[in-house]
Order: structure tokens, then sequence, then C-alpha cells
């Protein structure tokens, strides 16, 4: 197995082992072993498990919460908005086949 990790289209699919991450994120199994996920609708399950809210309805996955930020570099802290983005990255066990 390399160590070379590339992030996955929304439209892919990925099976999930209902054992081992199913029940901890909430997915229903309907009595299956495996579920089979679009990228996208998984990373939605894991966004929802999350439960983050706040009063104002400015989500950290949505429009962004406010907060400050001191960056490397920088003379103190800037004021803005930091939004949240998931990223589901796949790697290979094995290299794929030309």
């Amino acid at each position: 197995m390399s160590n070379e990790f590339e992030s996955l289209n929304d439209e892919e699919i990925v099976s999930i082992n209902n054992q081992q991450v199913g029940r901890f994120i909430g997915i229903q199994s309907n009595g299956f072993t495996e579920s089979q996920l679009k990228v996208e609708q998984f990373r939605k399950v894991i966004t929802r498990k999350l439960d983050i809210k706040d009063a104002q309805n400015n989500t950290l996955f949505g429009k962004g919460i406010n907060c400050q930020v001191m960056k490397f570099g920088s003379s103190g802290w800037q004021a803005g908005k930091l939004k949240a983005t998931l990223v589901l990255e796949f790697c290979p066990d094995e290299p794929p086949s030309t």
C-alpha cells in the first residue's frame, strides 16, 4: 500500500462496513453488512453527525462562522470568517493496473 492519497469526486461511490463505521456515524444498514454511498452523501452524513449549529445560522460547513486568526508572520489578530470543508481521500491497497 502506498501513502499517496487522492481526493474523491462527489459522484464516486464508497462502500462502508456497517459494523466498523456505519453504526458509529448513523448510517441505516437495513440488515446489510455494507452500505454504498456517493462521496457527497457520505460527507453529509459525517457533517450531520458532528451536529454543529449556532443561533445565527452561520454554520461552520455553510456560510462560515465569525472568528479571529493569527497567522504566521502577521502582526496581530485578523477578524473574518472560518469555513470548514470535508474532503474524503482514498489510497488504494495496490496500485491500479494499467
